[in-house]
């Protein structure tokens, strides 16, 4: 038996093992690379395959708080959310970020969304010449205030993007970018300054993004790529990180909806099985082998 033969037995031996084995398996890619390419969106956003949040469905679907003590009456795929607003405020304590109000909801655009009423809004009316009081901006007023959503989720989430109602109509849409703030905890965050919050512990992720309108949708795309229970997501704040492309105190917006994942847990290993058909080749193959030997020695 010459060597060549020995190598037709592996090949062979390869081809039976591929075949038996893509009998249980489809597109091994051992034996098959197949086409691993994802279908085409047919959509503007890239987060369709997120959960969405709706903020408004046929009424308001907004929980005020952020304590799941007693549970939550806004669950998507068994994650419980709620929402609150912060700003910093005017006056002697003008970085101090307090608790506001969540405004609205506003039907525009086709969508509803939702806003923030700050402190300085509450004592001051609306401040801003023409103003947009009720948005979450960082407008100058008598000062800039910066107003920040927090969504209080039951779990870990990572946030995949936003759509909005609304946009600030004096600006245009590439001027209008938002950042997006993962934390891991929220003690400490009313009476601190952003600056601050930003540099502590507890920020696990934090990002600015464009906002974009495509096909009569304003949405953002975010690449967050940790997970967090908490996340702040309002007007471009500069304390989160500084953008060179990006334009400061010209952010206004309403927010309709929010994409977010649950968090991926670890997928047991499973067991291994020895392959039947797999095996029973590789019988063949040492068969084949031995028998080889004992004609080669003879």
């Amino acid at each position: 038996m010459k060597l060549y033969n020995i190598n037709r037995i592996l090949a062979l031996t390869a081809l039976f093992v591929c075949f038996t084995n893509n009998a249980f398996a489809t597109n091994n890619s051992s034996c098959d690379p197949g086409d691993s390419t994802p279908p085409t969106s047919t959509t503007c956003d890239t987060w369709e395959g997120a959960l969405n949040y709706d903020l408004y469905t046929t009424e308001s679907n907004v929980e005020i708080g952020t304590d799941f003590s007693t549970g939550g009456n806004i669950n998507i795929d068994g994650v419980s959310i709620k929402v609150s607003a912060w700003s910093d405020t005017y006056g002697n304590n003008d970085d101090i970020v307090v608790e506001g109000q969540v405004a609205g909801p506003w039907p525009s655009n086709g969508e509803v969304g939702y806003g923030i009423k700050n402190q300085d809004e509450l004592d001051y009316g609306d401040y801003k010449n023409g103003g947009y009081s009720h948005a979450i901006d960082n407008l100058r007023g008598r000062t800039t205030d910066y107003d920040m959503v927090l969504f209080s989720f039951s779990e870990e989430v990572s946030l995949a993007g936003a759509s909005f109602s609304w946009l600030n109509p004096d600006e245009d849409v590439d001027s209008q970018q938002i950042t997006v703030v993962g934390l891991d905890s929220i003690q400490g965050l009313s009476g601190s300054t952003w600056a601050n919050i930003a540099s502590s512990n507890s920020v696990v992720n934090a990002g600015s993004f464009q906002i974009e309108k495509c096909d009569d949708v304003y949405l953002s795309d975010f690449t967050t790529t940790k997970t967090a229970q908490y996340w702040l997501v309002g007007a471009y704040n500069t304390a989160f990180g500084y953008v060179s492309d990006f334009s400061k105190k010209d952010d206004a917006f309403k927010l309709a909806s929010i994409g977010f994942d649950k968090k991926k847990t670890p997928a047991e290993k499973p067991p291994t099985y020895v392959d039947a058909p797999g095996s029973f080749a590789l019988l063949i193959l040492g068969g084949g082998l031995m028998a080889w030997r004992r004609r080669k020695t003879q």
